[in-house]
């Protein structure tokens, strides 16, 4: 399915904004944190103090050519933090921009799938669950939502996503909707939701390995859709690593690809 280059432009900005918002809240329950946004031009800065790897360059090249200079203040910013430079391009980044970060010896590090579904679309029924009740997230339940998240990660092999403290911070998000599965009294699974401008964008979601296969990520995604219909969006988004399970399970649910993003990458 072929997406308009809006379609691409707003997806792109609802990942920007979902990175301001959420370390924007981590900085308001942290003030020792350094600045974690920087905005330069046209673009943004997003730092994860802890979390390096995280560190990313947004929406630089979207309305033209970007200047050298401004490519070397942003390469400062990245040494004052000492985090590898990475800046995450799409289909709407100018060429030449490109380019001149391939000259610089930057390279592709990693790429993702930008998904993205109309809601003015059937929604799926919910597949049945047994043993297994999927709960908001509550004040009382939000420290568990980040330890049931990072532990359906852990098999993953990607270090920052073990980290609890990458999800603690996501209930305090304003206009996020956090979701827990429980069998029992043990938690085996958690997923998120932000709504940011009539779009929703459904990020982290998990499950202890040793329930899987169990229905319970397609729950969490009928579930999602359902709260964001509800909220009155018009699309839904998710980003995901290509030919993936988790590709293959928005595929199921009515999510096409509107863009591949590589993540381009230069350390000194």
């Amino acid at each position: 399915m072929n997406m308009s280059p809006e379609i691409i432009k707003k997806a792109d900005l609802t990942s920007v904004l979902f990175e301001i918002s959420n370390a924007r809240t981590r900085c308001a329950h942290d003030p020792n944190l350094r600045k974690q946004v920087h905005e330069l031009y046209d673009g943004f800065v997003v730092f994860y103090d802890g979390i390096p790897e995280r560190g990313r360059a947004l929406r630089f090249g979207i309305n033209g050519p970007v200047e050298v200079r401004v490519i070397e203040e942003v390469e400062r910013l990245f040494h004052e933090y000492d985090v590898p430079v990475k800046f995450i391009v799409n289909p709407c980044t100018n060429t030449n921009f490109t380019k001149t970060l391939g000259n610089r010896g930057y390279g592709i590090s990693n790429w993702m799938n930008v998904m993205v579904r109309p809601l003015n679309i059937p929604l799926p029924d919910r597949i049945p669950v047994h043993d297994f009740l999927i709960e908001t997230v509550t004040p009382a339940s939000k420290g568990q939502f980040g330890v049931t998240m990072a532990a359906g990660f852990a098999s993953l092999g990607i270090p920052y996503l073990n980290e609890t403290s990458m999800h603690d911070i996501i209930p305090a998000m304003e206009n996020s909707f956090c979701y827990l599965a429980k069998q029992g009294n043990l938690h085996v699974g958690a997923a998120s939701m932000i709504i940011l401008e009539n779009w929703a964008y459904l990020f982290t979601a998990s499950t202890l390995p040793e329930f899987r296969k169990h229905g319970l990520q397609s729950n969490f995604i009928t579930l999602r859709l359902e709260e964001a219909r509800r909220q009155g969006c018009e699309h839904a988004m998710i980003i995901v690593q290509p030919g993936s399970g988790s590709q293959r399970n928005a595929e199921r649910f009515g999510f096409h690809i509107a863009y591949s993003r590589p993540t381009l990458r230069r350390d000194f």
